[in-house]
């Protein structure tokens, strides 16, 4: 039977990290620091103007109307010219009516002009964040805008392991790196997307986050009415300490490989849009070493899912769509029966119905709520079943703040002895508020419960964090975070909490 231990796992650095040099958390501030100096520099020589493109295209059109005003003005003076000549020479000649252009704006000088763009600029910003105004714009090659990033940041953990009884910090760095190619075509698109993250740390190696994912999404614009949307992806992650799954005896965190295919057909009947999709998904969990020196098969925790679903929206107006989904699913392990004998595997439904609702640039959001059930293989075990939602909303109250909210819950399977899977529900709150518009502090909290069905090892997990986002030009950010959680199960020796303080450099393009 697999479930958590109460003793604290043996903490064993890698061999490697030995032979490198060490570098102090506040060394790394200094290294950072230094980099921010010599990049605010280069951004001083070479300022990037918040334009958008809405602003360049109203200022051409400004200039423009002045300069056909200026023509008219001059044509006015010739024409009033030859009046003036044909009137001394023809005396009979009845008088000129004088016509202005339709929709001639009348002159304006240099300063009431620089006063207008000043003034269509904050009105087309009013509601955008720093991290909207300071938006990358990408580089443009052919018909795709290419979107790089990179970011190098220092952080420190109290509580590594997530141990009860005896917590062990450790500090180290980490590197992420992004590459986002987007086409820019007037029918269909594609998109590439390539992540990773990679932490060192200087006490315990082996505990350090390795993150890698490649997204391909691809949508065919049949007709105007019709789409057809296919994605092709892979993750690669590291499983938490906090999981039920990975046993306090493991001497390394599982490796997780999630790799997959779907694809999206919809078509639109005036405010009727029905889509029907499908998709294939492999969870593939490497096995880990203990403490002991042996090795913890996971061959039993592999399955594939195929789901298959419809869904239907009707658009009652630009501001509301009410839709409903129902979708299958089949869950195949690759193992019959795990190892405590019990036989894996699921046959599910789910069926959800909610709305979608833009009131203005201050309010917009959705809600869904329905009903999911998981009919397990094992006639021992009870079905998994419960109420599934998701919700997720977005409010700016001013100009200056933002203020964001998500909940969510699903079904997952579990190898648990005694049980048929878990119920997951997270709910998250963050509050942006921007004192500068290149400067914004972040508040937020999340509340996280996995409830393991016959059980006693349910968890219940609150995090508070706080932060902050300085934009010291489109290409460079500076940001820190400090995220405080603690965590309550139904065993005691399973209680902890973990504070991280974190800065890092962010560029991009």
């Amino acid at each position: 039977m697999r479930r958590r231990k109460s003793t604290c796992p043996v903490l064993r650095p890698m061999s490697w990290v030995n032979c490198a040099p060490r570098t102090a958390f506040g060394a790394r501030l200094v290294l950072i620091a230094g980099i921010l100096t010599a990049t605010s520099a280069h951004a001083q020589q070479n300022p990037d103007p918040i334009y958008n493109s809405d602003l360049v295209a109203a200022e051409a059109s400004l200039e423009a109307r002045e300069a056909t005003s200026q023509r008219t003005l001059n044509a006015g003076s010739q024409a009033d010219a030859e009046a003036g000549s044909t009137v001394e020479t023809n005396v009979n000649a009845p008088p000129r009516v004088e016509t202005a252009p339709l929709e001639d704006p009348p002159l304006v000088d240099r300063d009431e002009r620089t006063r207008r763009r000043k003034l269509s600029r904050r009105r087309a910003q009013d509601w955008m964040r720093p991290a909207e105004i300071y938006a990358p714009l990408g580089i443009r090659r052919g018909g795709f805008l290419l979107f790089p990033e990179l970011s190098l940041s220092s952080f420190y953990i109290d509580n590594l392991f997530r141990s009860a009884t005896n917590p062990q910090s450790d500090q180290g760095l980490e590197l992420q790196s992004g590459l986002r190619i987007s086409s820019n075509w007037s029918r269909h698109a594609l998109e590439l997307d390539l992540r990773g993250t990679r932490q060192f740390l200087d006490r315990f190696d082996e505990e350090a986050e390795r993150r890698y994912s490649a997204q391909a999404k691809a949508r065919l614009d049949i007709t105007a009415r019709t789409r057809l949307k296919s994605s092709l992806f892979y993750h690669f992650d590291t499983e938490s300490r906090s999981s039920q799954e990975l046993p306090d005896s493991a001497a390394e965190r599982t490796r997780t490989h999630t790799y997959g295919a779907s694809t999206n057909l919809s078509h639109r009947f005036n405010r009727l849009t029905l889509a029907l999709r499908g998709s294939t998904t492999q969870y593939v969990y490497e096995n880990v070493r203990l403490n002991d020196g042996t090795v913890l098969n996971n061959r039993d925790r592999n399955y594939t899912e195929l789901l298959g679903g419809l869904r239907a929206s009707y658009e009652f107006s630009p501001a509301l769509t009410a839709f409903a989904d129902i979708a299958f699913n089949t869950r195949r392990f690759r193992q019959s029966l795990d190892d405590d004998g019990f036989r894996r595997g699921s046959k599910g439904l789910e069926f959800v119905s909610g709305i979608e609702l833009t009131v203005s640039e201050k309010l917009r959001g959705g809600l869904a709520i329905g009903y999911g059930r998981q009919k397990v293989a094992d006639p021992r075990l009870k079905d998994l079943a419960g109420l599934i939602f998701e919700a997720n909303l977005e409010y700016r109250p001013s100009a200056l703040t933002t203020i964001e909210l998500r909940a969510g819950s699903e079904l997952n399977e579990t190898v648990i002895a005694n049980s048929a899977g878990s119920v997951l529900r997270v709910a998250e709150i963050d509050i942006a508020h921007a004192l500068r518009r290149h400067f914004a502090v972040l508040l937020g909290a999340s509340f996280t419960s996995t409830d393991y069905q016959d059980v006693a090892l349910d968890l219940e997990e609150i995090t508070l964090r706080a932060g902050f986002d300085y934009y010291w030009a489109r290409e460079v950010a500076l940001s820190g975070r400090f995220e405080h959680s603690r965590t309550t199960a139904q065993l005691a020796q399973d209680n902890y909490s973990e504070n991280q303080f974190r800065l890092g450099l962010k560029l991009r393009r």
